[in-house]
This record gives structure tokens, C-alpha cells and sequence, in this order.
């Protein structure tokens, strides 16, 4: 099975409620993550407004400035195996 984001709700601050078409859900707090990223692309996300601009497009979730993360990579910081 090819893993999609199926749904998303904006939380408070930085956090979504992500679900996947593998029945997993769960919430993933984007600050920490985009504050150790290095590409300029992901920092710009930490303006609430351009963060504010997500949806869900191509199976996975999408920024107005292109930013966006692999459904795997999610699933996996929202199950805490990845450790950006």
C-alpha cells in the first residue's frame, strides 16, 4: 500500500492532527522540527502566516512555498521514529 495523508485539522500554534489512509492518526508539533531544519524553504514556515497556508495536496500535506514532507516522514514523526 502507497501511504497518504488523508486528512488534516490545524491544532494550536504549530500542531496538526494528521490521518493516514493506513487508519493511523495522531498529531505532529511542526515548531521543533522547523526549527532544526536547515533549508530556508522549512524556516519561512515558522512565519504563522506561511505555516497558516497548508493543504493537503498530492497525498500530502503542502505550503504555499512548496515546503512540503513525504507521507512516510510524517508518519514517522508523528509516531516520534524520527528525530530531526
Amino acid at each position: 500500500m502507497i501511504l497518504h495523508v488523508t486528512g488534516f485539522e490545524k491544532s494550536t500554534g504549530y500542531k496538526l492532527n494528521l490521518r493516514f489512509n493506513n487508519g493511523e492518526s495522531g498529531t505532529i508539533d511542526f515548531k521543533p522540527i522547523l526549527e532544526k531544519e536547515r533549508g530556508q524553504r522549512f524556516q519561512m514556515l515558522l512565519k504563522p502566516q506561511l505555516f497558516n497556508s497548508v493543504r493537503l495536496e498530492q497525498h500530502t500535506l503542502q505550503w504555499a512555498n512548496g515546503a512540503d514532507f513525504a507521507p512516510e516522514h510524517l508518519l514517522d514523526l508523528m509516531s516520534g521514529v524520527a528525530s530531526r
